[in-house]
């Protein structure tokens, strides 16, 4: 048992040491997006707000659609094929979007454009 802690100790140290350098490199172009991103994006502001909103809205879709997905998997107990009916091949179904109510979202944009109307008198 202490071998086998022992060899799979060396393996996650020679895969840290392997990685360090991909680490360090991730790291550094990381650093230098941030400096470049603090002197464009208040020159651009509008832009990186309609970006980033768009980022986030795109990520709550894909979250529901997962979510919707992944539920209804485990109702057919993780089959992702349609049952076969007389004499047909398994036809697989496609993800499905969930409905959402986007009143809340449209409400505070609402609210959120009239404050900053507002504020600018």
């Amino acid at each position: 048992m202490a071998r086998r802690l022992r060899v799979f100790s060396d393996r996650i140290s020679n895969g840290f040491g392997q990685s360090e350098r991909l680490i360090d490199d991730v790291a550094n172009k990381t650093t230098r997006l941030y400096r470049d991103g603090t002197f464009s994006i208040p020159e651009h502001y509008r832009a990186a707000a309609m970006l980033s909103a768009t980022a986030v809205a795109s990520c709550l879709v894909g979250f529901a659609a997962g979510r919707r997905r992944h539920r209804r998997r485990r109702e057919q107990g993780s089959t992702a094929l349609r049952p076969a009916s007389q004499g047909q091949a398994p036809v697989a179904r496609g993800p499905s979007l969930p409905e959402m109510d986007l009143s809340a979202v449209f409400r505070f944009l609402k609210l959120w454009m009239l404050y900053r109307v507002a504020t600018r008198a």
